[in-house]
């Protein structure tokens, strides 16, 4: 998302920080919507997943709406692949809907993930839904690989295999960082770096 009132000072606001700020701004679709985009593109590569991050409005009303059915539905008979997901925070504050639209999107063989888990909550919510993925800040792991957090990480690693749930390390912005997480535990990374993807 780009946001500037200067043309000449746009700069790019990340989407964990952008997501959030669109139902204020009145830019939010809603599921009626995001299955006519994604249903109209023709030129859409079917191998790639699409993610759709539901809103705490859209999950509440997801589990009632003909629209969501509609879409995993249609998606699922085009070999569109689709990752639903919704913050850790969203999905706290309804879950009795998270059970019933994590059990409908794998119905229809898609994806259901937490986005931004908040390793300063309680684990619990990855153990309280039938999650593919989960997706955690690629600094937060790092730090949590350490010594000094390693009781909490192997604690994660646990319920993430145990779960057989996929790490998406999100935000890898250095080198480093990305040094240190490439490997065991891992499964995918989100990489911010300059230059080609050949160049990593």
């Amino acid at each position: 998302m780009i946001l500037s009132a200067d043309k000449s000072q746009d700069r790019v606001i990340p989407a964990s920080a952008s997501i959030p700020m669109t139902p204020s701004l009145g830019m939010s679709i809603d599921l009626d919507q995001g299955g006519k985009l994604v249903s109209s593109n023709q030129s859409l590569n079917r191998k790639i997943p699409l993610a759709i991050n539901l809103s705490a409005a859209l999950l509440a009303q997801a589990e009632t709406q003909e629209e969501f059915d509609q879409l995993l539905s249609n998606c699922e008979l085009s070999k569109t692949r689709l990752c639903i997901e919704a913050s850790h925070h969203v999905l706290n504050q309804h879950p009795c809907m998270r059970g019933k639209v994590s059990e409908r999107v794998n119905k229809h063989r898609h994806q259901f993930g937490i986005d931004n888990l908040d390793l300063g909550q309680s684990l619990q919510l990855l153990q309280s839904g039938q999650f593919d993925y989960v997706k955690i800040n690629a600094e937060t792991l790092n730090e949590m690989s350490r010594n000094n957090m390693l009781t909490g990480y192997q604690a994660l690693r646990t319920i993430t295999d145990t779960g057989d749930i996929q790490i998406i390390a999100v935000a890898v912005d250095s080198q480093e960082v990305f040094g240190e997480l490439k490997g065991p535990g891992i499964d995918i990374l989100q990489v911010n770096l300059p230059g080609s993807p050949e160049a990593i």
